[in-house]
């Protein structure tokens, strides 16, 4: 089944993808990162399945390696557990905050994974293309054209292997291939040209429209960012990690936050469970 919230218009995707991205960077209060990652881990297998599995392995790696490094490097904290053979102390608070700053890095890898999924060429162009249209223009030209050089770089190296070193070969392909590829830009700009570009003033056309659903969602992440904002602004929520660690929570902040970073989850079951009910009707 395809997902439900990649069918809103892009600027409800763009928005709660810069809110989730923004506020996983800025706090790194514990709580707040363990309902970040587990959201984003819970959407990232509903979008990609078992096809997944290898990534998030990269990403524990990655979350791993991270958390090791700073009690190594950074020596800070009041609570000292143990001296390094180099003679550097490793404090509690130094594990602490490179456990979160882990985490962070890896939540934030999952929500890029899963907007890549979600925030598709055609929605950047429609997003750029109602602000600045000449932009939207260049990158629909950049979109286009990266895949067929690849493709016609592999075309001109299976044709010219022709048992040359590998650098030879390399220098010959890549000679043949940005040939191609200006011949190919002078043929795109006659084509242009013959078709009137730069006569008159450009019209822009988006498959996306706005509705009253997307209205609706867009208001409703825009209130549990405003929470979230004004909680953090007021010093209501926080963590400071050294020398010791101090975390100020708010029991109004965690459920906005959860409302944000589920949101996705949410619309997905609701439309799932939305099927299966008409389904058992047929």
């Amino acid at each position: 089944m395809k997902d439900e919230f990649a069918g809103f218009h892009p600027t409800v995707n763009f928005i709660f993808y810069i809110a989730v991205i923004v506020f996983a960077i800025l706090q790194l209060q514990p709580g707040f990162i363990a309902v970040s990652f587990l959201c984003a881990t819970v959407y990232f297998f509903m979008l990609k399945k078992t096809a997944g599995i290898k990534y998030y392995i990269g990403v524990w790696v990655v979350m791993i390696l991270s958390s090791i490094i700073n009690p190594l490097f950074s020596h800070k904290g009041a609570t000292l557990l143990f001296y390094l053979p180099t003679g550097n102390p490793v404090t509690t608070e130094s594990i602490i905050f490179g456990i979160c700053a882990g985490a962070m890095i890896g939540t934030v890898l999952l929500w890029l994974s899963t907007m890549s999924e979600v925030i598709t060429t055609d929605k950047v162009l429609a997003l750029v293309g109602g602000v600045i249209p000449t932009m939207a223009m260049l990158l629909s030209i950049v979109f286009r054209f990266v895949p067929k050089y690849i493709s016609q770089m592999k075309k001109t190296k299976e044709v010219n292997d022709e048992g040359r070193s590998k650098i030879r070969t390399a220098a010959h392909v890549f000679s043949i291939t940005t040939t191609w590829a200006l011949e190919n830009s002078v043929d795109t700009a006659d084509s242009m040209r013959a078709r009137g570009y730069g006569t008159g003033r450009r019209t822009n056309y988006t498959n996306y429209k706005f509705t009253l659903r997307d209205l609706i969602l867009i208001i409703w992440i825009v209130v549990m960012m405003a929470v979230f904002i004004i909680e953090m602004a007021t010093s209501r929520v926080g963590i400071s990690f050294y020398p010791t660690i101090v975390m100020k929570e708010s029991v109004i902040t965690y459920i906005a936050y959860i409302g944000l970073c589920i949101t996705p989850i949410a619309i997905n079951i609701k439309e799932r469970l939305r099927w299966h009910i008409l389904k058992s009707k047929i």
